[in-house]
């Protein structure tokens, strides 16, 4: 089965210093995804944009946030709810920080925040999903 649809569920936007140089992260993921992309949409959920049905014919991608996922904003908690029904019925999905931590959430891992904070490489989140405390 060859599946040719892409859709970026962009979480978040750079901060402006960053947009500025590199631009915003639907241009990351188009320049990284060119070579197997044949058709991308981009659902910026962080805005409030709908997200269309799961069909496990379209790769869904996750994007990473300045958001935290222990926040439990109203846009990423109706996320976490797409994420349950993309999985119900198969579809790929594939997150990159922030999205990946937003799919372990919404398949039940619990984890706490860091207390050494961020940046310091301590997946809880990971260790609780596979089932270690």
């Amino acid at each position: 089965m060859t599946r040719n649809r892409l859709l970026l569920v962009q979480t978040g936007t750079p901060p402006t210093a960053i947009r500025q140089a590199h631009g915003d992260l639907p241009r990351w993921f188009r320049t990284l995804l060119a070579p197997w992309q044949t058709q991308l949409t981009t659902v910026r959920v962080f805005e409030d944009e709908p997200l269309p049905t799961p069909d496990n014919q379209t790769i869904a991608v996750l994007t990473g946030s300045w958001a935290m996922v222990t926040d439990r904003l109203a846009w990423s908690e109706r996320t976490a709810d797409w994420i349950r029904q993309a999985v119900a019925i198969d579809m790929p999905l594939f997150g990159v920080c922030y999205g990946h931590q937003l799919m372990a959430h919404a398949l039940g891992a619990r984890w706490r925040i860091n207390p050494g904070g961020r940046g310091k490489r301590q997946p809880n989140h990971y260790a609780v999903a596979m089932g270690y405390r």
